[in-house]
């Protein structure tokens, strides 16, 4: 009671002296003593505050100071007394929060929150869901800078010891693909909240360039079409059930995505008002947008529009264009100059191109057009607006923007077309250019009549709806059983020990052991051994596993009754799910 009442004391002599200090400094420490006094309050309601004794040192100090303070001005404050008055100017306050509510800012907000919010749905399962090799691979790469407690950004690693992706044995686990700033990125995510996991890292890394498109999509599409387009492009890349799902995997594309679309906007910002800092701005993001992923070239075509249409055939200008795109491209060369050096660490790429010769054919179309863009993208009724919007007549300086990034970005569906039949998240990159024709075949439509903007609504919310139906799979753990097992081995196994997780060269399974190792069986299991394997685990019961079990025995039974154990290998688990050998003593 003495303690609180010496509080309550403080605060009440110390509110009743603000009417009549003059003194800004004296008033300013009173008034914020005050305040303190409720803090601590409040967060003594949850921990004991003040025993802590750094906070009482400090707290009582600065209450000796302004009680001792109000003591000494004590006549200067009851001459100069005058009541407290609250003025609250309504009529402004009011004129404020409408300003507020009507701009940009609050409204593009409200989409922001509403994209991040639907991208960290199931931010913290496990890398086992739809492409989960390829999401496994890149989180290796950022857990084994986490482990190393080093971005060592030259010679990324990640977990994969096989020759399966290149076709050479990459016993040091080099990872030569894109340029690790994606990785690098998420080490830094984690640094700020280190209640994420690797995994939650990583998604949240993507979530934040889905929210920089979108951003980067409004402010192109406000410039160069309508308000009202720029908010219908950026709720439909924002809500499109492909872009949340893909939005907030651990990939490099949307990263790639983000950094091209900001390089576009600088670049047009610089064409239309030549200022240094936004031809560095854009010139660094494109750098960006190359290093992360090559395909970015085909969405950094609008800057050279940009340049066309504000400077024509000014000649001086074209060389700061050749030189914009001199440096942009040169980091890229030098990386593939350096990665050429560890061949055993690049993936085969070439079949990327053309490897099945399916391009131009039935199934190639049939494939990006119909299932992916149609189905997967834009859940059929999609389809209906972005025909509207290629319908649609475009005005102003700008007016082939749209069509031409478009154009760029089905060249690179012809230009890579067996990657893209065969990988889904190819097709990242064409999303922001699909949610510009789509808002504009929705402006169209609710410019017209009641039928139109009634046939707009059906078709956004089928658009929806179909498009959840077909996503939401590729949220599922299809195969739990690699989860428990690689679980299990990251309890048993030495934090250096290499592992073989056979699951037909897809790393997933290996990524769950924590460990470095072999996604398939390159050789016998003598073999194996000599190349430095140590466990071995598998969640299938076959002939190599019968035979291990008949020449393992326990760790228990070792332990109870030998001192060293007589069978080549040593069982460590053996569940429904999964089996767990040491095959190194």
């Amino acid at each position: 009671l003495a303690f609180f009442g010496t509080l309550a004391t403080m605060a009440i002599l110390g509110f009743k002296s603000l009417g009549g200090i003059k003194d800004s400094f004296l008033y300013s420490l009173t008034a914020g003593f005050i305040g303190a006094i409720i803090g601590l309050l409040v967060n003594a309601s949850y921990i004991d505050i003040f025993e802590a004794s750094k906070v009482a040192y400090v707290f009582w100090g600065v209450a000796g100071l302004t009680m001792g303070s109000l003591y000494l001005m004590r006549d200067k404050i009851r001459k100069d007394y005058e009541p407290l008055k609250l003025i609250i100017p309504w009529k402004e306050f009011f004129t404020k929060i409408k300003k507020f509510v009507i701009s940009d800012f609050f409204w593009l907000s409200l989409v922001i929150i509403l994209a991040v919010s639907l991208r960290f749905y199931k931010i913290d399962s496990p890398v086992a869901d739809w492409h989960s090799w390829r999401q496994a691979d890149t989180s290796a790469v950022t857990r084994n800078f986490i482990k190393n407690d080093r971005i060592d950004i030259l010679y990324p690693t990640y977990d994969d010891l096989s020759s399966v992706a290149s076709g050479k044995l990459n016993l040091k686990g080099l990872r030569m693909v894109e340029f690790p700033l994606y990785n690098a990125a998420t080490v830094f995510m984690r640094l700020v909240f280190p209640e994420f996991s690797t995994e939650s890292a990583g998604r949240a890394t993507s979530t934040l360039a889905s929210v920089l498109t979108i951003i980067f999509i409004f402010l192109l599409c406000r410039k160069i079409l309508s308000r009202r387009i720029a908010y219908f492009s950026a709720l439909a890349y924002a809500l499109l059930p492909y872009s949340i799902f893909y939005g907030r995997t651990i990939l490099p594309d949307p990263s790639m995505t983000a950094m091209a679309m900001g390089a576009n906007w600088f670049a047009l910002k610089y064409t239309e008002t030549p200022k240094k800092r936004f031809f560095i701005f854009s010139l660094v993001l494109a750098i960006c947008a190359l290093l992360i992923k090559p395909f970015a070239v085909f969405l950094l075509t609008p800057i050279l529009y940009f340049w066309f249409v504000n400077f024509k055939l000014n000649w001086r200008k074209y060389l700061i264009l050749l030189c914009y795109c001199f440096i942009a491209l040169l980091p890229l060369l030098a990386w593939r100059l350096w990665i050429s050096q560890f061949p055993e660490g690049i993936p085969a790429n070439s079949w990327l191109l053309n490897g099945d010769n399916i391009r131009f054919k039935g199934a190639f179309w049939f494939w990006l057009f119909a299932d992916r863009i149609g189905r997967l993208i834009l859940g059929y009724w999609g389809l209906i607006l972005l025909g509207f919007g290629l319908i649609r007549r475009t005005e102003g300086k700008y007016r082939h923007f749209p069509f031409l990034f478009l154009v760029s970005c089905i060249l690179y569906l012809f230009v890579f077309a067996t990657g893209n039949v065969r990988h889904d998240y190819y097709q990242i990159l064409i999303i922001p250019s699909l949610t510009i024709f789509v808002g504009l075949g929705i402006d169209y439509l609710i410019s017209l009549n009641w039928r139109s903007r009634l046939l707009a609504l059906v078709c956004c919310l089928f658009m929806l709806g179909f498009g959840w139906y077909f996503v939401r799979d590729l949220y599922n753990i299809n195969h739990p059983e690699i989860v428990a097992a690689g679980t299990a081995v990251d309890k048993i196994a030495p934090p250096r020990a290499l592992v073989i997780a056979p699951y037909m060269g897809d790393t997933a399974f290996l990524y769950q052991t924590n460990r470095s190792g072999w996604p398939i069986m390159e050789g016998t299991i003598d073999e194996m051994i000599k190349r430095g394997a140590d466990f071995y685990v598998n969640t299938k019961i076959e002939n190599l596993e019968k035979q291990m079990l008949a020449n393992s025995e326990t760790p228990e039974y070792i332990k109870a009754h030998l001192k060293e154990p007589r069978k080549k290998y040593i069982l460590h688990a053996y569940t429904d799910q999964y089996i767990i050998f040491e095959i190194r003593k």
